[in-house]
């Protein structure tokens, strides 16, 4: 239905909600309800708050710290507000600064509020409400802007440091999206798995030595920059990165980069351009 605003104090508008809306959720004047904008700049206003889901987990010796690393990312992913992880025979110090690392280095918003000899609470203290997915998305966007930087001053660490700030934001990403899905969750999940893609296999560039083919490494900056016009709906930026994926695979056979290397080009490359035709199909809408 179509609701006329109103003039409320000196600067402010205000409207008012249907009276069988307000009568169903058992609302009165005192009441307060929640307003989120959503991905599309759209207000959905909602009588109560989301639902806090606790969860807890029983972990038994034979569950190594990477298995309960990957748990914690996969609560965190899927909206748990407030976990606890109880170990049947102790927890150990190894555990320990496993689960506090994770923690910190990828779940933004989780806080360890207690932990004893045999148990790990860890609470949510974000409100994913105020997360704005396509900040989210330019921000990755800026990061991977400087590994390439990274790669070509062959800095390992700083490589290393940007790709955990990627992680920590796709993380957050997705947390967002599977708390609070709108229209375009599905479009904003690939570009995220894509984007972190990219991050990945310039990470691998750099393994096992400098990654010496500057010329290469000039030619997927450049399709990465033109992949974001793409994703606004520019079709010849479009044209232009697949033009440079398709040479570069062309020149792959002639190139003297070890397979590991190439590998790694021939995902990036690859992913850059889906980032680009996207645009073309299913744009995220953005400010």
């Amino acid at each position: 239905m179509e609701k006329r605003m109103i003039k409320f104090g000196n600067s402010s508008l205000a409207l008012i909600v249907p009276k069988k809306w307000v009568e169903r959720n058992g609302l009165t004047p005192s009441d307060s309800v929640n307003v989120l904008e959503n991905s599309n700049g759209d207000l959905v206003i909602s009588s109560r708050e989301e639902p806090v889901k606790e969860r807890e987990e029983l972990i038994g010796s034979d569950i190594g710290i990477d298995a309960v690393k990957r748990l914690v990312g996969l609560h965190y992913m899927f909206g748990t507000t407030k976990l606890r992880l109880y170990f049947r025979e102790g927890i150990g110090k190894t555990m320990e600064h496993g689960i506090n690392d994770m923690v910190k280095e990828e779940c933004p918003g989780f806080e360890i509020i207690s932990h004893s000899d045999d148990d790990v609470v860890i609470e949510d203290f974000n409100n994913v409400r105020d997360v704005d997915l396509w900040k989210i998305l330019s921000r990755i966007r800026l990061i991977i802007g400087q590994e390439f930087d990274d790669v070509r001053k062959n800095d390992v660490k700083a490589l290393q440091d940007s790709e955990n700030l990627v992680n920590r934001f796709y993380m957050l990403g997705v947390r967002r999206l599977n708390t609070l899905g709108t229209e375009d969750s599905t479009r904003y999940f690939v570009l995220f798995q894509m984007l972190e893609m990219i991050s990945d296999n310039l990470c691998l560039m750099c393994r096992d030595g400098a990654f010496g083919n500057v010329g290469m490494l000039a030619k997927l900056e450049e399709q990465f920059n033109l992949c974001f016009s793409g994703l606004d709906g520019n079709s010849d930026a479009v044209r232009k990165a697949i033009a440079i994926r398709d040479a570069i695979f062309d020149s792959a056979h002639s190139l003297r980069i070890d397979k590991l290397r190439m590998h790694a080009v021939q995902e990036i490359t690859n992913e850059i351009s889906r980032i680009s035709e996207f645009g073309l199909y299913l744009k995220p809408r953005h400010p």
